[in-house]
């Protein structure tokens, strides 16, 4: 689904000293609360909701429950019920693969083609057969235009680590976060604890960042759904009735087995009705809501007032060869990143400056310099090494000229200010970003966060969440 650019590249990429700017688009009609029309699931239109405005954007939520499916299948010895990351789960790489059913490479190789546990049936049955194996991706042809999908963000967010990963954090924070109220598991192991939706105002624990094109809900997006427009769903009528034949049920089941509990991205854990939130299974096959980021810079409104009985129905207006998104957004050029001997080339002073740099061109030396502040970064034409200020950095291609434009490799970008540089290959889309310091605001918790602190550095012996 992506391959990570990184140190080590497999993709290296050219940047042209030239400025850019994005489309003017219809991206203001979409406020908080409008209803979009974009792309249709099961050869129905899909009705989405803006719920939102952060740092990536509009955020973007299917309206109703549009299926029914597991998060992840049973996998052998290390996860028996179905693996809980985000990452590595089966709904994930359903969500953001634009292949033909069957030709889906699944992570670990554990297609979700299994009897899928989920409550029992009428016959007291309770392997019910949710298997996706052989469905087309989510984001194929059947569900969505090339012309759609340009309308569609990839990303890069954040995303809450539970205990069994709190290894991968990135963002300098030990703890975990947690929805169990249980002092001593929060005392020893630097958990906190919520109840509800609406105890989400405040969520701080171990995260990392990970990139996708569409994705489900994590606590903190759920929150601003919760806080404006409730966070309760119901499915579609195709949904609920695929939801019913799959049980042989009668309503009272399916009354019993709630339709409307729906999947969230963070490990094992849904929405169970207007504010309750609860842990599951992996391998359970509970609703689910996808989600994106509006791009904004490639998005056109074709009809409609944005009410829910007439949603702006909206397209995009189509993706030119690669596309590079840095910092949540698209950079446009006058010349169309291209490839070269394995090579990806894109234009680069966009780049730099979308990174917070300035870039300057001596054209008498040939020497580039790039400074965002704090960092200052001096390549030269012809010349592999690039300098850093506090080391000489071999690149994989040396800056040079090609017809008018001065180029540098996408290596110097990562080595040069800390960003982390991914292609998306079935997309042909990068994502740059560099993660900022998190600012987890105020709210509920936040005392509790500065306890458990406290306990960690062995300053605060008081009663814990008295």
């Amino acid at each position: 689904m992506k391959k990570i650019i990184c140190i080590l590249l497999s993709v290296a990429t050219i940047i042209f000293l030239t400025e850019s700017y994005a489309h003017a688009s219809d991206n203001d009609l979409i406020t908080d609360g409008a209803y979009v029309q974009l792309g249709k699931y099961d050869s129905e239109p899909i009705l989405w909701r803006c719920v939102s405005t952060d740092d990536n954007g509009k955020l973007i939520v299917s309206d109703r429950i549009i299926c029914y499916k597991a998060f992840d299948s049973p996998r052998d010895k290390e996860y028996q019920t179905g693996s809980g990351l985000w990452e590595d789960s089966n709904i994930r790489t359903w969500l953001n693969s634009k292949e033909n059913g069957g030709n889906i490479v699944w992570p670990g190789k554990n297609p979700p083609n299994g009897q899928l546990w989920f409550g029992y049936d009428a016959s007291g049955n309770g392997n019910i057969n949710f298997a996706y194996d052989n469905e087309d991706g989510f984001l194929n042809e059947t569900n969505f235009t090339n012309t759609e999908l340009s309308a569609i963000k990839s990303v890069s967010q954040w995303y809450i680590l539970t205990p069994s990963d709190a290894d991968k954090a990135t963002n300098g924070v030990e703890y975990f976060f947690n929805t169990q109220f249980n002092s001593a598991t929060r005392q020893h192991q630097g958990s906190s604890g919520y109840s509800d939706i609406s105890q989400f105002s405040h969520i701080e624990g171990a995260m990392y960042k990970v990139v996708d094109t569409m994705f489900l809900l994590d606590e903190i997006q759920v929150y601003s759904l919760w806080e404006k427009y409730d966070a309760y769903s119901e499915p579609t009528e195709k949904a609920l009735r695929k939801f019913e034949e799959s049980f042989n049920v009668s309503p009272y089941y399916t009354e019993l087995y709630n339709p409307s509990q729906y999947w969230l991205r963070t490990n094992g854990h849904a929405v169970y009705n207007s504010s309750n939130y609860t842990s599951e299974s992996p391998s359970h096959a509970l609703g689910i809501r996808p989600a994106f980021y509006l791009n904004e810079d490639n998005v056109k409104v074709i009809s409609g007032s944005g009410a829910w009985n007439d949603p702006y129905v909206i397209d995009g207006y189509g993706q030119e060869g690669i596309t590079v998104f840095s910092q949540g957004k698209q950079l446009e050029f006058d010349q169309q990143p291209i490839m070269e001997n394995d090579r990806l080339l894109v234009p680069v002073r966009a780049i730099f400056e979308s990174l917070g740099a300035t870039v300057e061109y001596d054209e008498g030396d040939r020497v580039i310099t790039a400074n965002d502040g704090e960092h200052t970064v001096v390549m030269q034409i012809d010349n592999p090494e690039m300098g850093n200020g506090t080391e000489v950095i071999t690149l994989d291609v040396a800056p040079r000229i090609i017809g008018e434009r001065t180029m540098v490799p996408l290596r110097a970008v990562s080595e040069s200010f800390g960003a982390t540089v991914e292609y998306i290959d079935n997309l042909e889309r990068v994502v740059i970003d560099v993660p900022q310091p998190q600012d987890f605001g105020d709210g509920y918790g936040l005392e509790n966060w500065q306890q458990l602190r406290a306990i960690a550095n062995g300053t605060y012996y008081g009663n814990l969440f008295e």
